[in-house]
C-alpha cells in the first residue's frame, strides 16, 4: 500500500505540474486581440510622452478669444495671447519682455552688427614671443 500511495502522490504532482504549465502557456499566448490591446496602450503612451516642443505646438495652435485694445473680441491662438502678454509686460517696464519681443521681430541689436575689414589670422604655435607681443599691441590699437 505504501508503494501505491507514493505512486499516486507522484502522479498527482505530475498532473498538477502539467496543469500549471498549460495555464502559464495560455496566459502568454499572443493573438490578434492581445496585439490590438498592446497597440492601443502603446498609442496612449506615446500621446502622454510628447516632447515639450510637440506640446508647445499643440497648445500654441489652440484658439481662444481675446479683447483688443479697443475692447473688440477677436479670435486668437495661445501663441498670440503670449505675445499680447509680452507687450503688456514690456509696456509696464519689463526689459526682458522688450528684448524677447525685439528678438521675435528680428530687430535685436545683436543681429544688426556688421563686421567689416580684413584680419590676418595666425596660429599661436607659429609665432615667436616677439611676434605675439606685436600682434597683441596691434589688436589693442584697433580696439
Amino acid at each position: 500500500m505504501t508503494k501505491g500511495t507514493k505512486t499516486s502522490k507522484a502522479s498527482k504532482t505530475a498532473s498538477k505540474g502539467t496543469k500549471a504549465k498549460s495555464k502559464h502557456a495560455n496566459a502568454t499566448s499572443f493573438n490578434s486581440e492581445t496585439a490590438k490591446a498592446a497597440q492601443k496602450k502603446s498609442r496612449e503612451s506615446l500621446k502622454r510622452n510628447r516632447s515639450m516642443r510637440e506640446w508647445a505646438k499643440f497648445y500654441g495652435a489652440q484658439h481662444i478669444t481675446l479683447k483688443n485694445p479697443q475692447g473688440v473680441e477677436e479670435d486668437a491662438t495661445w501663441d498670440g495671447a503670449v505675445v499680447v502678454g509680452l507687450y503688456k509686460s514690456a509696456m509696464a517696464g519689463d526689459s526682458k519682455a522688450a528684448k524677447m519681443l525685439a528678438d521675435l521681430k528680428g530687430e535685436s541689436p545683436a543681429e544688426k552688427i556688421e563686421v567689416k575689414g580684413t584680419c590676418k589670422v595666425r596660429h599661436e604655435t607659429n609665432m615667436t614671443p616677439q611676434e605675439a607681443a606685436e600682434f597683441i599691441a596691434e589688436l589693442d590699437k584697433r580696439i
